[in-house]
């Protein structure tokens, strides 16, 4: 799961890591936020992962509108989720906690 393996780097690391949503195209990417010796950038840690065949981002919602969820290295996060469903009805939510930086999951 992508939003666990940004927590763990960035608590790890030390640093802000970003999951971005894509919707349109149905992918993901883990980024975070480049420290030395140009504060402030974006970087990529690997490439676009596409979701499964049959998945779909239903919905994408964090705070001010951003697709991208925030994990800071002291183990907080960005509020916020992501809906997944496949084409035969299913749904998950992922829910982000931003005081714990906590990931649940919920759904039938």
């Amino acid at each position: 799961m992508p939003t666990r393996a940004a927590r763990a780097k960035a608590v790890s690391g030390n640093i802000e890591y970003h999951v971005n949503f894509d919707a349109v195209k149905e992918r993901y990417i883990l980024e975070y936020v480049v420290q030395y010796p140009t504060s402030g950038g974006i970087a990529k840690d690997g490439d676009w992962q596409d979701l499964p065949k049959g998945v779909q981002f239903k919905e994408v919602n964090f705070g001010g509108g951003v697709p991208y969820a925030v994990f800071n290295s002291n183990s907080t996060s960005s509020s916020g989720n992501v809906t997944l469903g496949n084409n035969r009805g299913a749904e998950r939510k992922i829910v982000l906690l931003a005081n714990t930086g906590r990931v649940r999951i919920e759904g039938n």
